[in-house]
Formats: structure tokens, C-alpha cells, sequence
């Protein structure tokens, strides 16, 4: 994939600041913290503490992604694709990267069927499923770059509802299925594929 990705979580916190209109100082208080540690966190000579890794990750799902980066060194899943960061940018981005996923998922539905380990897998069943399995991650850091965009360009608040025990605003509505309706689903067509009734 051939796209020019923002990888460096200092780099991301900035721009989550900037979208939200907020200066290393207002962040600094917001979260309880030093100016000193926000700077150094944005330049990169200091990671975010562990202890206020929560906090700034609340504040915006930008922010969030950049500690998501920083503690586990995904660069392809917490990066932002590409230099522009525009919303409508950002859908045509997501567009294109998602276009190909029913087909891809069936795909992996018919690839996987009855195999449970790498053992049941060929030499190039494996390889393929390699392929579709980093297709699908680039698409979940496309949606999660949309959401992170349209979190801080219209105050959403999304990573703070997130971050509650209860299910966030919306999940699971018949507009967006639930995993576990997804899932239900694919298992469904599954059995009835086997003329098994579930």
C-alpha cells in the first residue's frame, strides 16, 4: 500500500490539538499534568507517562490513537493515512479502502472454512490469508481515521464515551450491526452453506 502515513505519535498529538483548538497548556490542565510533558510528548523525546495515558487518550480520538501508536508501536494501524486531513478527504479515503470488503470477507469466510489452525492451511492459503488479514487492518485504520477526524472536527467527544463500562452512543443500531449480529449472521450462512440448520 503505497500511501503516506503520519508515524509518529508526537506528530498526531499535535494535530489532535490543533483540530480541537487547544494549546499544550489547556491539555496540560485538562489531563493534570505538566506544559513540559505535553511538549516533550509532541517533539518525541518523551513518551506519554503510563499513568496519564488514559486522560490524553480521552480527550479526543486523535490523542487516543497517538498513545495507541506510542505504547505498541503500530504505525500501520494507529497511523493517519496520508497529508491531508480534511473530512471529505477522509470518507473518499475510507470509501476506497473499504469498496472491496464484502467481497473480501467472503473470501475469507470460504478460505477458512473448516480450518482451525495454521497446520490446516496451505503453503498458499496461508500467504493469501496474510494478504486479507493486513487488507483488513488497513481498512480498520481508514475507518478509525475517519472517526478520529470527525471526532475532533465536530466535538464528537467519542473517546470519552468510549471510555465509559457502558456501550457507546449508537453501537450496535440497526443502522451499524453489533459484532455479535455480524457474527451470528456469518455463522447462519455458514450452516446453511453445510445444510446444517443452526
Amino acid at each position: 500500500m503505497d500511501v503516506s502515513f503520519v508515524q509518529n505519535a508526537g506528530d498526531i498529538l499535535q494535530l489532535a490539538m490543533m483540530m480541537l483548538d487547544r494549546s499544550p497548556k489547556q491539555l496540560a490542565a485538562e489531563i493534570g499534568c505538566t506544559v513540559d510533558v505535553i511538549y516533550n510528548s509532541c517533539i518525541g523525546t518523551r513518551a506519554v507517562p503510563a499513568k496519564l495515558r488514559k486522560k490524553v487518550a480521552g480527550s479526543s480520538l486523535l490523542a487516543a490513537m497517538a498513545v495507541g501508536m506510542e505504547a505498541t508501536g503500530l504505525k500501520w494501524l494507529f497511523g493517519l493515512q496520508g497529508k491531508d486531513h480534511h473530512q471529505q478527504t477522509t470518507v473518499v479515503r475510507a470509501k476506497k479502502a473499504t469498496r472491496f470488503t464484502t467481497a473480501m470477507l467472503e473470501e475469507l469466510e470460504e478460505l477458512l472454512l473448516d480450518k482451525e489452525k495454521k497446520e490446516d492451511l496451505s503453503s498458499d492459503e496461508y500467504a493469501r490469508l496474510r494478504e486479507l488479514s493486513m487488507d483488513v487492518m488497513c481498512q480498520a485504520n481508514s475507518l478509525l481515521h475517519l472517526g478520529a477526524i470527525l471526532d475532533a472536527q465536530y466535538r464528537l467527544n467519542l473517546a470519552a464515551e468510549m471510555q465509559k463500562e457502558k456501550r457507546p452512543l449508537g453501537a450496535g443500531t440497526p443502522s451499524s450491526p453489533s459484532i455479535n449480529q455480524q457474527s451470528n449472521y456469518i455463522i447462519k450462512k455458514t450452516f446453511r452453506q453445510r445444510g446444517v440448520t443452526p
